[in-house]
């Protein structure tokens, strides 16, 4: 799991600071990488940013963050993620501020995320092969 912290201003001009989660488990990442065919997502990302192929940012974004977002729950033994989960964050300042951090460095930031969401993942290169073929 992935744990950042964000600020933002809301809309009544007041600074915000919020910490949210993401995490991505063997099965999510599996879908994702079938998604984006057989290219190593690191250097997928490379590759789009360098072309700077902004939609192809920006759906990789969308569907990254969203797929890892999350809350804990309060006994700390599960992940919840829905449908619900998901718009409520996708809707609001501290996704945009997320997102904006993630342009403003060619891509190092989102590479560290996905790093970060998927560096808990065992057997990470085996769980992606499949995929990849």
């Amino acid at each position: 799991m992935l744990k950042e912290t964000v600020k933002y201003l809301d809309f009544d001009g007041v600074e915000q600071t919020e910490t949210l989660y993401f995490n991505i488990n063997r099965m999510e990442l599996i879908a994702m990488q079938a998604r984006y065919g057989k290219e190593d997502m690191a250097k997928y990302i490379e590759r789009i940013t360098k072309e700077e192929d902004f939609g192809k940012i920006h759906d990789l974004l969308n569907d990254v963050i969203l797929t890892a977002y999350g809350k804990k729950s309060e006994d700390g033994k599960r992940f919840l993620k829905s449908e619900e989960i998901k718009e409520e964050f996708r809707t609001s300042l501290a996704y945009e501020a997320l997102t904006e951090s993630f342009f403003d460095d060619e891509g190092v930031t989102l590479s560290k995320f996905v790093q970060g969401i998927t560096s808990t993942i065992r057997g990470l290169e085996s769980a992606a092969a499949p995929a990849a073929q």
